[in-house]
Formats: structure tokens, C-alpha cells, sequence
């Protein structure tokens, strides 16, 4: 078959997953469930931090909700390894988000496809910018 390698496979790209159980935030609006909470400017989805699925304070991506009082149709989960949480999401350019956890600054393109994709680090300790009081 010509233009087909031997071996090489097309692998499908790994995305967020998708939480299948909301338990009792089921069928319920944003701002139930979030601790802070970031509309996109531009797309029915809104950056959420929360507890409320378990694991800490973990980033996840309401798609389908405008406003912190939809329900929305599905929730993403962005982080799920933070130890001391995760703060401050901030959406950027297009699909970029900006946020800190464990007290350094990522940035993140999150596509509406939710696909993973590499992230950035900004700041590699928050508590040192602007001048910020470490004490």
C-alpha cells in the first residue's frame, strides 16, 4: 500500500476526561460547585476550581455553561495532580488559560476538542511576583 509505513500506527491523542459522576452537583448551576470560577470571554465554557469531585482543589473546564448560573453539559477535568491546589484561572488569547498551582503559573491551550496538550510554565513561584510579600 503506498504512503502507509510499516508499523507506525495513527495513536489518538489522549484528552481531559470527562467527569461521568457529579454526584450531588448533578443538574445543578456553576457556581454551586466552584470555589472561583472564569467565563470564557467567547465560548459557552467557564474555568472552575473546586473540591467538589474529590482529590483537593483541582482545575476543571464547565463546557456548555455562559454563566456561573447554568448547568452545564459536561465538566472537564484539567488538573488532577495538585497538591496545594489550584488558584487564579485566567483565560488568555483563544483557547489559552492561565492559572497557578502549587504556587507556579502555568499556561495551557485547551482546546474545545480537549485534547491534551503541553502546558507552560509562567512563573516559577507566584508568591516571588510583582514583588509579592513571601513572608
Amino acid at each position: 500500500m503506498a504512503g502507509v509505513v510499516p508499523g507506525v500506527g495513527t495513536a489518538k491523542q489522549a484528552t481531559y476526561p470527562e467527569v461521568s459522576d457529579l454526584g450531588m452537583y448533578e443538574d445543578h448551576p456553576v457556581e454551586v460547585f466552584a470555589a472561583g470560577a472564569q467565563p470564557h470571554p467567547n465560548q459557552n465554557r467557564i474555568a472552575v476550581v473546586t473540591a467538589a469531585f474529590g482529590d483537593g482543589i483541582q482545575l476543571y473546564i464547565a463546557d456548555g455553561a455562559e454563566t456561573v448560573n447554568d448547568v452545564p453539559e459536561s465538566v472537564y477535568r484539567i488538573t488532577d495532580d495538585a497538591n496545594g491546589g489550584v488558584f487564579e484561572p485566567r483565560w488568555k488569547e483563544g483557547n489559552r488559560i492561565e492559572y497557578v498551582k502549587d504556587f507556579v503559573r502555568y499556561k495551557l491551550k485547551i482546546p474545545p476538542s480537549y485534547k491534551k496538550l503541553d502546558h507552560k510554565t509562567v512563573t516559577e513561584n507566584v508568591l516571588e511576583e510583582n514583588g509579592g510579600d513571601s513572608t
